[in-house]
C-alpha cells in the first residue's frame, strides 16, 4: 500500500455501508463509494471502504460525499468507525495480544482515494482470475471449476456462426422508429434496437453510419479480436435507431463528449437474437464507458417480446431481484474485453449504475441530436460523414415501408468503419 507501506490482505476490498436499511446476508447492494479508512492488522493494510446505499430509505441515499453524510446525520462515520475500533481491541485483548498490532488509522480519505482503491483492486483481482490453474484454484482462493479443456475459441462448434443481413435500401439507422407506441399513439415507454451482435457469438457486426442505407456488415478485425479474448458476448448487443452521440455536446454527468455514433444497448434478457432483428425493449438503466476521451453510453434493457424472468423487470433493482448477479456479469464482460487490448487498456467502465430516468434522458437527448443530424445533411445527402438519405431526396427522412432491391456487395469505396472496440 502506497500510503502505509503495507501489503494487502489476500482478501476481497471491505465496505461499510453508513446507511440505515438492514439486508440479508449475500444480498447485493448498489451503493456509492464516498470515502476509506485503513486498518492495519497483523501488518496488512485492510482497507475499508465508506459508501451509501443508494437504495436507503434513510437520508443518506443522496449523499454524494462525507460531507453530505456529516451534514445529514452528525456523528455517523464517527460511530461507526469507534464501534470497529472497539471491537479488533476488545478481540486483542480475549485472545491476550496487544491491541496495538491491530491499529485503525485517524485518517478519513475521500471518495477519490476510495474509487482508486476499488479500481485497483479490480485490477488486481483480473490478475488473480488470469493466474487461474487446471484446478480452478489461484493462490490457494476457488475462482472457478477445474478445466479439462481449453477456454472455448471460435473455432469450437458449439459457437454459432452469423452472417450478416442481405443489404436493403431500409435504413436499420433511420427509419426503424425509437419509440414503440399503442394504437392511438400513446408513448409506451418502451423502444426498439437494432441487433447487432448475438448473445454466445464471438463476431462482431455493426450498422454502418457512413455506407449507403446504413448496411449491417461484420467487421472482421473487430471479429478476430473477439475469438482471440475466447469469451462469447453473453448478451445480445445493438444501437438505438433514431439516435446520435453527438460529438460537440458534451456528457451532464461525465463532461466528455458523444462517441459520433448510435447509442448503445445491452439487452439483459432473452436468447439470441439474428443479426439485424428489431427488437421492441423496455429502458431500465444504463452505464457510460469512457473511451478514447468519449461518453460511449450503453443502455441496459430487457426485451419484452421474449418469456423468461426479466421479461417483465420494471427496473434495474427488478432485474436484480428476478436475476442476481445478471448485471455484473454483462459488465465484467465489457470491462474484461476492453481491458484485453493494450490499445483500449486506458477505456473505462464507470462503476456507476444509473437508473432509468438518466436511461430515458439519454435516449431522448440522443433522439433529439439524431433529429439535428438529419435536419444538416447536406444535397449529397450526407452529415458528419453519415449517410442519412440518398442525394435526391429532401427534407426529414420518410421511412421505406419495404425494400425495393436487393445489393449483392457494398460499394468498394465504403468499406467497413468501426465504431469502437465495443
Amino acid at each position: 500500500d502506497k500510503l502505509y507501506h503495507a501489503p494487502g490482505d489476500d482478501d476481497p476490498l471491505d465496505v461499510i455501508d453508513l446507511g440505515s436499511n438492514t439486508y440479508d446476508v449475500g444480498q447485493v447492494v448498489q451503493c456509492r463509494p464516498l470515502g476509506a479508512v485503513c486498518l492495519i492488522d497483523e501488518g496488512q493494510a485492510d482497507w475499508k471502504v465508506l459508501v451509501v446505499d443508494v437504495n436507503d430509505t434513510g437520508p443518506l441515499s443522496k449523499a454524494q460525499n462525507l460531507e453530505d453524510v456529516e451534514r445529514l446525520m452528525p456523528g455517523r462515520v464517527a460511530a461507526c468507525l469507534k464501534w470497529m475500533d472497539d471491537f479488533k481491541n476488545y478481540g486483542a485483548q480475549l485472545a491476550g495480544e496487544e491491541a496495538e498490532e491491530t491499529m485503525l488509522q485517524a485518517e478519513i480519505h475521500g471518495a477519490d482515494l476510495a474509487v482508486q482503491l476499488i479500481e485497483q483492486d479490480h485490477k488486481a483481482w483480473k490478475g488473480l482470475v488470469a493466474e487461474v490453474g487446471v484446478d480452478g484454484r489461484s493462490r490457494g482462493h476457488w475462482v472457478g471449476k477445474a478445466r479439462t479443456s481449453p477456454p472455448t475459441t471460435g473455432a469450437d462448434k458449439e459457437v454459432p456462426h452469423y452472417d450478416a443481413p442481405k443489404p436493403t435500401k431500409v435504413s436499420l439507422w433511420h427509419d426503424v422508429d425509437l419509440s414503440v407506441t399503442d394504437l392511438v399513439g400513446e408513448d409506451q415507454g418502451l423502444v426498439r434496437y437494432v441487433n447487432e451482435m448475438p448473445r454466445g457469438c464471438l463476431q462482431k457486426f455493426e450498422v454502418q453510419p457512413h455506407a449507403p442505407h446504413n448496411q449491417v456488415f461484420e467487421d472482421p478485425v473487430g471479429s478476430k479480436r473477439l475469438k482471440s479474448f475466447g469469451q462469447p458476448v453473453p448478451f445480445n448487443y445493438g444501437c438505438l435507431p433514431q439516435t446520435y452521440r453527438h460529438p460537440e455536446r458534451l456528457d451532464a454527468l461525465y463532461n466528455a463528449p458523444g462517441d459520433d455514433d448510435p447509442l448503445d444497448l445491452v439487452d439483459l434478457n432473452g436468447s439470441a437474437a439474428p443479426v439485424g432483428k428489431v427488437v421492441q425493449c423496455r429502458p431500465l438503466g444504463a452505464v457510460c464507458l469512457i473511451d478514447e476521451g468519449q461518453a460511449d453510453w450503453k443502455i441496459l434493457a430487457v426485451n419484452i417480446d421474449e418469456g423468461g424472468p426479466l421479461a417483465d423487470a420494471q427496473s434495474i433493482e427488478d432485474v436484480e431481484r428476478l436475476a442476481p448477479g445478471r448485471i455484473a456479469e454483462c459488465l465484467k464482460w465489457l470491462d474484461d474485453f476492453k481491458q484485453s487490448s493494450a490499445k483500449d487498456a486506458e477505456a473505462q467502465l464507470q462503476l456507476e449504475v444509473h437508473g432509468i430516468e438518466v436511461a430515458r434522458r439519454l435516449i431522448k437527448e440522443d433522439h433529439d441530436a439524431w433529429k439535428d443530424l438529419v435536419d444538416s445533411a447536406s444535397a449529397e445527402g450526407k452529415a458528419r460523414g453519415h449517410w442519412i438519405r440518398s442525394a435526391a431526396s429532401k427534407g426529414l427522412r420518410e421511412p421505406t415501408p419495404m425494400p425495393q432491391k436487393w445489393l449483392s456487395t457494398l460499394p468498394a469505396e465504403y468499406e467497413v468503419k468501426a465504431r469502437g472496440a465495443f
